[in-house]
């Protein structure tokens, strides 16, 4: 009997955009990052649209509206609404496969983790680095994808919350402690039905939810225990 997966890929959208920007002069200067980077290239875990493309070299309104003019022609959009917050360009894309676009200025005294590579022609952050970002969006935002995003990062058993908090220190110079993250992630477990949109077999949502609830619980556990007979 022939088992059928369901993965995250590309849509025609995405694809064609990716594939746009490694055409221009912006390629040089951006890499893409996030959680479509993260479900697409990675972990196939999840359904996620939007583009996030950082640069540390300062960019322009206009070179990057030219870049999504440049789209628009290829991509039949009925309204792309545009948005500055902060050094975020957000680009809002509405048409058959609706996108959000985001070009960020992103330069601090943050190391990267591991060599940028080529994938369809655009830079891209590393697993390691998106994972490290993700602690950050975690702590910073405590959105339910990124708990959904670290749940399956840290399944995948590619390397312990030991070595991701140790990875957070080394790319940002800062602290996390497992009480911190844990608690974090506690938090965010109620808000987990946000994450339904998302999910590649929306008939598995109370056993994935619950799968996640499960895996914060008894690490928090495990962790707590430790720390009073350590």
């Amino acid at each position: 009997m022939k088992i059928m997966y369901l993965i995250m890929k590309l849509n025609k959208t995405q694809i064609t955009i990716i594939s746009q920007l490694a055409q221009t002069s912006l390629q040089p200067i951006f890499y893409w990052t996030g959680g479509t980077l993260l479900s697409s290239h990675y972990l196939h875990h999840r359904l996620s649209f939007d583009l996030d493309f950082f640069s540390s070299t300062k960019f322009g309104f206009d070179q990057i509206n030219d870049f999504v003019q440049s789209v628009k022609a290829l991509v039949p959009f009925s309204e792309v609404t545009f948005h500055k917050i902060y050094d975020r360009y957000e680009f809002i894309c509405q048409g058959k496969e609706p996108i959000r676009l985001d070009f960020v200025w992103y330069n601090h005294e943050k190391k990267t983790l591991k060599k940028q590579l080529l994938y369809h022609g655009v830079f891209i952050d590393s697993f390691e680095d998106v994972s490290a970002n993700k602690v950050i969006a975690l702590v910073d935002r405590g959105e339910a994808k990124d708990l959904f995003d670290l749940y399956y990062i840290l399944k995948k058993n590619t390397f312990s919350i030991s070595s991701l908090l140790s990875m957070v220190k080394q790319k940002f110079g800062i602290t996390i402690g497992q009480d911190l993250f844990w608690s974090q992630c506690y938090q965010i477990i109620p808000k987990l039905k946000i994450i339904t949109p998302y999910l590649l077999d929306q008939k598995k949502e109370s056993e994935i939810i619950s799968s996640i609830d499960e895996f914060v619980r008894s690490h928090a556990r495990s962790y707590l225990k430790n720390q009073l007979t350590g």
